[in-house]
């Protein structure tokens, strides 16, 4: 048997193969079990798992049957494993159609945890020092630039880092690269299919040397700008741990920061549609050019807002902050993570509203410094840490 015949099978395709059914009886050889199937084709390996699962509970061998035996089939579906599906199952979303025509009933499945979303949430690599790309093979390089520029070539197999210096990557078509930017610290990054992403401070990127299949994936947490280069027969995807954002061709930021009480997207150019992660009957939200979505910590739906000026979102990859009847907090955040260092907000009003534009190219004193005079707060400096008073 050829494993090479699984490398499209879905979950359902899995649990009507005939001969996989068999493999999971134990009647073929060693070495055809399932634990080779999975060692194989460790894509494979969600739909294998949700395959088997279903199997076992369906406790049949027979998948051709009567009417009467397809809707007892199809009564343990739902009353065993529709809630497991819904809430847990491998984060699968799940929907279960009972087909009657044929002689057998089809389970259709769409995988809402994509091979980027288990590489990246198994990952536990902290942010340090430095900037750090992270080769699919384990090997890390450490940036010491503050602004650093990693760009590779169109195969994916040679990396110029800060156009000094020049990588090989053989390991292409496998696996996923990460670039981890420390607070303090930004990167700009060329994409093997020509996009260009420009990574803020405490973010972290995955991302495939070179796309090989019908999709461009990556995986962002923090905050990043994107401008995608156009490929309508293989769409782009920007996945975090709240949302997904399916795209042709556009320019976008994204901030996607764990430690934030809300993620947001705003688009500058170009249409972009996006999906709430693990939710049964998530739909797509449609995104227009100066439009925000924003999404609260907890919540299930987008809330929509038109931006008047989409560089309040974007001025950060050429050096500036700008902001409009903004939280002091906010804007205390966005520098403390900008420059890594420590604030701390001592005011009686927390939620003072701030406007203005701050050149992030200064030293953070001089920053602080005009930041105290936009918010008509006094900020002194002591043992390392500032400190924003009232007047």
């Amino acid at each position: 048997m050829n494993f090479d015949n699984y490398k499209t099978f879905t979950a359902q395709d899995f649990i009507f193969d005939e001969h996989f059914r068999e493999i999971l009886a134990g009647k073929w050889e060693p070495n055809y079990s399932i634990a080779a199937l999975k060692e194989d084709l460790p894509e494979k390996s969600v739909e294998i798992d949700l395959a088997l699962n279903m199997i076992k509970d369906l406790n049949v061998t027979v998948f051709e049957n009567s009417d009467t035996r397809k809707s007892e089939l199809w009564g343990k579906v739902v009353t065993k494993r529709s809630r497991e599906i819904r809430l847990n199952l491998l984060r699968y979303t799940a929907v279960v159609f009972l087909v009657i025509g044929s002689g057998f009933f089809s389970l259709h499945l769409s995988q809402n945890k994509s091979a980027i979303d288990q590489f990246a949430s198994s990952q536990k690599i902290p942010l340090g020092k430095e900037v750090s790309l992270v080769m699919s093979d384990g090997e890390q390089i450490d940036i010491n630039n503050k602004e650093s520029r990693i760009q590779y070539n169109r195969l994916g197999t040679s990396i110029l880092v800060d156009d000094t210096i020049r990588l090989e990557q053989n390991n292409n078509t496998n696996g996923f690269n990460q670039m981890i930017v420390p607070y303090g610290k930004r990167s700009y990054l060329l994409l093997s299919d020509g996009t260009q992403v420009w990574i803020n401070s405490g973010s972290r990127l995955v991302y495939a040397p070179q796309f090989t299949g019908d999709t461009r994936e990556v995986f962002l947490e923090g905050e990043a700008y994107f401008e995608v280069a156009k490929d309508a027969s293989k769409p782009f995807y920007v996945r975090t741990d709240a949302f997904t954002i399916n795209v042709l061709g556009t320019k976008f930021n994204v901030k996607a920061y764990k430690d934030d009480m809300e993620y947001t997207t705003v688009l500058v150019e170009g249409k972009v549609s996006m999906r709430v992660q693990d939710q049964f009957f998530s739909k797509d939200v449609i995104l227009a050019p100066n439009q925000k979505l924003t999404l609260m910590k907890g919540q299930d739906d987008f809330q929509r807002s038109n931006v008047d000026e989409t560089g309040f979102y974007t001025n950060w990859i050429y050096g500036y902050l700008e902001f409009k009847n903004a939280h002091l907090s906010d804007v205390l955040k966005s520098i403390q993570r900008y420059y890594n260092i420590d604030i701390e907000l001592n005011t009686g009003n927390q939620s003072s509203i701030v406007s203005g534009k701050l050149d992030l190219k200064s030293e953070p004193d001089r920053i602080m410094n005009g930041l105290g005079l936009l918010s008509h707060t006094k900020i002194i400096k002591t043992d390392n840490k500032y400190v924003v008073l009232e007047q």
